[in-house]
């Protein structure tokens, strides 16, 4: 009997504490509430703020609990938010692209697609200027000292110039790249020294690299220089060139006076590219 008592007892204590944890209040549902023409993101009492995964998307809302929508710039970033709020990513809006992060992408190619520094896609596919850019700021950094654009290869196609400042030798880089649709690639590098001139040469509407070397060593000297553009592969293809060596220094002097005017022609509408220190 006192069993049975006791059995009464603890199923009518259980029942008390189950009634009295049901009278407490319970925390509200997380819920979607309209807020004049937007909406905000209710849980437990308090609005949603900042980046939220809410059903398999994510959100933003601002410090007010506002859901947003459209073109948001964020710590940095472009993001497009759907109307219903869902972020948008791996996919095109409108001439842009949002990554899988959800960020707008600049300066790369989709597919065959070029998006440039302002995020859109560049509709001209001979304009492949800010793909260069970007591969030298990844590539070559606070060395580049100067950047030309220029057909060298001759397939309507912008090439790229690159002179870079020296890493462990007296004298800098001079460095050609090319590109397609889906990447950058170095065609050559070209050889500098203390008397090396590279200039950006055009005749009958293409364009050229004009190369002026002058070797001085021991008494004897050898002038010469070479007109060429790249074929696909970076071997040159020479349209014009001319090489004089000296022996006697006492016709040193006189030989550099006649390589000058030589030059002057090809070099007078000429633009420089890279000068040697000691010319």
């Amino acid at each position: 009997m006192k069993m049975k008592e006791n059995i009464i007892r603890k199923v009518v204590f259980a029942g008390a504490v189950l009634v009295s944890m049901l009278s407490m209040s319970a925390p509200a549902m997380a819920a979607w509430q309209q807020s004049g023409d937007t909406w905000k993101y209710e849980n437990n009492g308090t609005y949603l703020t900042g980046w939220w995964k809410i059903g398999g998307s994510r959100y933003y809302f601002d410090p007010e609990g506002r859901m947003l929508t459209d073109w948001q710039y964020l710590n940095g970033f472009w993001y497009y938010l759907n109307a219903d709020g869902s972020m948008a990513h791996d996919q095109w809006v409108g001439n842009y692209y949002v990554g899988s992060n959800g960020r707008m992408v600049r300066n790369a190619w989709i597919g065959e697609y070029y998006v440039g520094g302002d995020g859109a896609w560049i509709q001209d596919n001979q304009n492949v200027q800010p793909m260069y850019e970007a591969y030298c700021e990844q590539n070559y950094g606070s060395r580049v000292q100067k950047i030309l654009f220029a057909d060298i290869t001759h397939d309507g196609r912008d090439d790229c110039i690159v002179v870079l400042a020296p890493i462990t030798r007296a004298y800098g880089n001079v460095v050609i790249l090319t590109a397609d649709n889906t990447e950058v690639k170095c065609l050559t590098e070209l050889e500098c020294s203390f008397r090396t001139d590279f200039y950006l040469y055009e005749q009958n509407g293409k364009e050229y690299i004009l190369g002026a070397y002058i070797g001085i060593y021991q008494g004897s000297g050898t002038y010469s220089y070479e007109i060429f553009n790249l074929n696909s592969d970076g071997s040159r293809v020479c349209l014009e060139e001319a090489y004089v060596e000296v022996s006697d220094s006492s016709q040193i002097e006189k030989q550099e006076q006649i390589y000058s005017e030589m030059l002057s022609p090809y070099v007078r509408n000429a633009k420089l590219i890279y000068r040697g220190l000691d010319n």
